[in-house]
This record gives C-alpha cells, structure tokens and sequence, in this order.
C-alpha cells in the first residue's frame, strides 16, 4: 500500500511567539523542526520520491530530508521569493543557529509562471532583492579583494 504524507506549513504570526525557541512559549522554528523531524520519520524504505510544494522553507526542508534519506526530490515552486530552488545547500535554523547544510539539487523544478506572478508581492519583492543581493555580495567581495587584499577565486565569483 502506498503511504502518502502531506504536511502544511503556513505563518501568519499569529500563534506564535517570536521566531528562534523560547521556553514555555510555541515558537516557529521549534513548529519548523517538529516538522522537520516528522518528515524525516515519515520517511520509509519503500519511500521513493519526495515531492515539495512551497519556497524556501518547504524547499530547503524536503532538500535536506532527500539528501540525509538518498532520495530524490521534486519541488513545485509557489513564489519567486529567493533563488535558492536549485541551489547545493539546505539553509535551515537548528538549534537557534543559522546553518547551510549540503544537500543536492532536486531532480525537477516545477514553475508555473501563473502561480509565480501571483504570490503575494513582498514574496515577489523578496526575491528581486535576494537576486539584487547577490550581484552586490559578489561585487562587495571583488572590491574586498582589491582594497584587502582579500582572498578571491575567480572561478567562483563566475559560477555564482
């Protein structure tokens, strides 16, 4: 018999007291990695895809969870809020820290531009601003290089 599991993550604030884990109170990354460790459990060995519908917490979530587990993963991209669909790292707050863990791509991305054009705008607008930021973190790093003496790899800078 084939198990499904379907697992909805939506943030309003309105529950929730604050962003990083605090005692007595419920908290969104503590919701995050519940659902994160639910996931993980959910997981079996006849489990042979994982398929994400979301941005950038969904994405980075079933990322990590199909890399840990050897499994591959589609992701069905809702808003164009970051750029991180097909990146090599899962960023995730564990433990009340910020960290980028290695993963691997998925092997689909699925973007409807009718779906992408109607996220709601600040999705939108964050992700012109995460593509923006990036162009000027390669800059800032080229500059350190020239003015710091700071290391710098072309290679890198060209593939980012």
């Amino acid at each position: 018999m084939t198990q499904r599991y379907f697992i909805f993550f939506s943030y309003d604030g309105a529950a929730y007291h604050g962003w990083q884990v605090q005692p007595n109170a419920i908290t969104v990354q503590q919701v995050l990695e519940e659902a994160l460790a639910t996931l993980e459990a959910a997981v079996t060995p006849e489990t042979q895809l994982i398929v994400g519908i979301g941005s950038g917490v969904i994405n980075d979530l079933c990322k990590q969870i199909s890399f840990v587990k050897n499994l591959p993963y589609y992701i069905v991209a809702t808003a164009p809020s970051m750029d991180g669909y097909t990146s090599v790292g899962s960023a995730l707050i564990l433990k009340g820290m910020k960290v980028t863990l290695n993963a691997r791509p998925p092997k689909a991305v699925i973007a409807d531009t009718r779906v992408l054009k109607s996220a709601p705008l600040d999705m939108i607008q964050a992700g012109v601003g995460d593509i923006l930021g990036k162009h000027s973190c390669l800059n800032d790093w080229k500059l350190s290089a020239l003015i710091n003496n700071e290391y710098f790899c072309e290679n890198i800078y060209n593939l980012t």
